[in-house]
């Protein structure tokens, strides 16, 4: 029983921290979503449990009493285990675990199911050669105290202080990741990750393996062991510090636009609040001249003065009137530059329910108009009817989401994938600019983007709507 007990010690506690390590990794610091957070954890830490009672009841006891730690091994009386055995379960056992573990993330990661694979893979990969990182840092340091007398329990617990190290540089990195840059780390920098750490631990365990038992040797190993964690640190910083950058300038890039909207729409304000006080001015003279025509019979004047009239008045209205100034302003704004391109404009419907900043409001409204302008103006275009060459935009609400429905004409459609629009050279400007713009200052509500185009005899009809979650 005390060898159960102690197996139960070192291996229970070993695979619980590293799973949860791990599942944290992906989701804090890799930034990778699980559909059910509660769900994984609780089946990571069941895994766990079984293994480490199944690798225990058949585990000899390998704490009988007292013991030297010397450099690369663990003498027990007359047993010598190798340090990675020691800290782990048996290499079957680990495998059969690990594979579990990789099948079970990849069915609740919130991807498709290459990247589900990839990510499950490659950060399982990574976490492991960052443990043995730890674990070598561990063993060298041990190595000074080869000539104390340890207790194998004090001996774990020095282990799983390495392993809250672990923790806590994670924790640092997803902190950091959060703040600055909270969007998934790229496959390509994950397979370079992959590689890196894999050639790294081999070459570096390779060279642990030479007859070296001098305490300058230690030294060294624990330098460069800090030097390759301190290098993982520096470039999640840089990465972050590049992110904040790329925020920073997405952020002015839109106050420049608002500024220009908000000039734009002040502008055509004082423009038609001229207009107005010209026709109340000649409302009387206005009135005289229909009555004239009345009087006269004289009715198809009438009815030109009549249309002369409203064609005044329509010029008069700047914008939809959303609700939200900053939406009025854009739209005033692109009201006014596809009526330069020949185009219509139509908004209708009202922004409630939501809360959207004024940045985020410039980021999403005027990309989606911008696109869908760029796109009704094909010069492939420019022989249909004003009818059709109409871009309208429509906001709805309902108890549970704010939409923001934009539809244009287009020459052509693009290919839609994951999302994105993925177009040829000749076309490219036409869509993709600024989706992910939008899809980031959606997110940032909970939103999502959709996109659809349904063919034409002129092309297709292109669709975009933002739905994002009302507020509570």
């Amino acid at each position: 029983m005390t060898g159960f007990v102690a197996a139960m010690i070192r291996h229970v506690p070993n695979l619980v921290g590293q799973n949860l390590i791990l599942l944290f990794f992906i989701d804090g610091v890799l930034k990778y979503r699980f559909k059910n957070r509660k769900r994984i954890c609780i089946i990571a830490v069941a895994l766990s449990l079984l293994f480490g009672v199944f690798i225990s009841l058949n585990a000899v006891d390998p704490f009988p009493g007292e013991y030297r730690v010397e450099v690369g091994t663990i003498r027990v009386e007359d047993i010598e285990v190798d340090v990675d055995d020691a800290e782990d379960f048996p290499e079957v056992s680990q495998a059969l675990l690990a594979t579990i573990m990789v099948v079970v993330m990849a069915v609740e990661l919130r991807e498709k199911v290459l990247r589900k694979i990839a990510v499950a893979t490659f950060s399982t990969s990574i976490l492991s050669e960052f443990t043995m990182l730890f674990s070598l840092l561990h063993s060298t340091v041990m190595g000074f105290f080869k000539d104390s007398e340890m207790t194998a329990f004090l001996f774990i617990g020095s282990m799983y202080l390495f392993m809250l190290m672990e923790f806590l540089l994670f924790y640092y990195v997803a902190g950091l990741r959060t703040k600055y840059d909270n969007t998934p780390m790229p496959i390509r920098i994950l397979f370079v990750a992959f590689v890196f750490f894999g050639l790294f631990v081999s070459v570096f365990t390779g060279l642990l393996s030479e007859d070296s038992d001098t305490n300058i040797r230690r030294v060294i190993t624990i330098i460069s062991l800090l030097m390759v964690l301190a290098g993982t640190l520096i470039f999640f910083y840089i990465r972050a510090a590049r992110k904040e950058r790329s925020k920073l300038l997405d952020v002015n890039s839109a106050n420049e636009q608002l500024i220009a909207a908000q000039t734009e729409y002040f502008e055509a304000s004082a423009r038609a609040d001229k207009e107005i006080r010209a026709i109340r001015h000649d409302m009387k003279n206005n009135i005289q001249v229909l009555s004239l025509l009345l009087e006269n019979n004289e009715y198809d004047k009438m009815r030109d003065y009549l249309d002369e009239l409203g064609e005044n008045l329509k010029s008069t209205d700047v914008s939809a009137h959303t609700g939200d100034t900053i939406a009025d302003a854009i739209i005033a704004e692109k009201k006014q530059k596809a009526s330069a391109l020949g185009l219509t404009l139509n908004a209708s419907g009202r922004i409630k329910g939501v809360e959207i900043s004024s940045v985020d409001m410039c980021k999403m409204l005027a990309n989606i108009l911008d696109n869908a302008i760029e796109a009704a103006s094909d010069p492939a275009l420019s022989e249909l009817s004003s009818d059709i060459r109409t871009i309208t935009l429509d906001f709805r609400s309902t108890g549970n989401f704010f939409m923001m429905i934009a539809a244009n004409p287009c020459s052509s459609c693009p290919e839609i994938k994951d999302g994105q629009i993925k177009t040829s050279k000749k076309e490219k400007d036409n869509h993709g600019f600024g989706i992910r713009n939008i899809s980031s200052a959606a997110a940032n509500y909970g939103g999502e983007v959709s996109l659809n185009c349904e063919p034409a005899p002129y092309g297709g009809n292109f669709t975009i709507e933002v739905m994002i979650p009302v507020n509570s």
